[in-house]
């Protein structure tokens, strides 16, 4: 397989993700978090700006693609003019254009549900490069668990309307887990699903080569 550096994106316009590799090797990964006081153009601005530095060196862009399921206009007009802005900024350097990823497809390809909990790549990313001990990874498992197994229990509940309003605690508490597993290791979902993203695109590179 010919050697490529690709950077993969997991934008937002409050903390972006982002990791590099060199084919199957995970080389460097970080976020890029401007001040929040700014305006949206200026954090874009940032953002694209602090890219562009790494565009040069590199073979591909991988971008996860806008969720359409994503709450607030606001939020979609927001991530939709930062990719616009980092596009323009990769095309000024580079000839080929950004591929672009959905989070299920990119899931699916490394073995997780597409529709999983984000504490889920959380934990596979740091399982997969084991950034933690395994001590601290099985209690966080664990504590994903019970979380799954109260899920299920409330979804086989008769009362329509309890069981909505059980179900959107178990929501809460499932981003309430994905907090504490950052705040506790220095992954959040930023950075975890920029780095799936590598993995996933890996995968799909190494099934072409297969079927070709």
């Amino acid at each position: 397989m010919k050697k490529e550096k690709y950077l993969c994106l997991d934008l937002s316009i409050t903390s972006t993700g982002y990791s590099i590799f060199n084919n199957l090797d995970l080389k460097k990964y970080g976020k890029i978090c401007p001040v929040h006081n700014l305006s949206l153009f200026e954090r874009s601005f940032i953002i694209s700006n602090k890219l562009s530095k790494l565009f040069i060196s590199m073979d591909k862009l991988i971008i996860e693609d806008v969720y359409l399921g994503i709450t607030g206009v606001k939020n979609l007009i927001s991530l939709s003019r930062l990719a616009g802005e980092i596009i323009y900024a990769w095309k000024l350097i580079k000839n080929n254009d950004p591929l672009f990823f959905k989070a299920c497809s990119v899931r699916k390809l490394v073995g997780l549900k597409g529709n999983c909990q984000k504490v889920d790549v959380q934990l596979f990313i740091l399982e997969h490069y084991q950034f933690i001990s395994l001590k601290v990874l099985s209690e966080f498992k664990q504590m994903r668990d019970f979380l799954y197994q109260d899920k299920l229990l409330i979804k086989n509940l008769n009362n329509h309307t309890k069981k909505k309003k059980l179900l959107t605690k178990i929501k809460y508490q499932f981003g309430k887990l994905s907090k504490t597993v950052e705040k506790k290791t220095g992954f959040g979902n930023d950075i975890c699903d920029s780095i799936l993203l590598g993995l996933g695109y890996s995968k799909q590179q190494r099934i072409k080569k297969w079927e070709n």
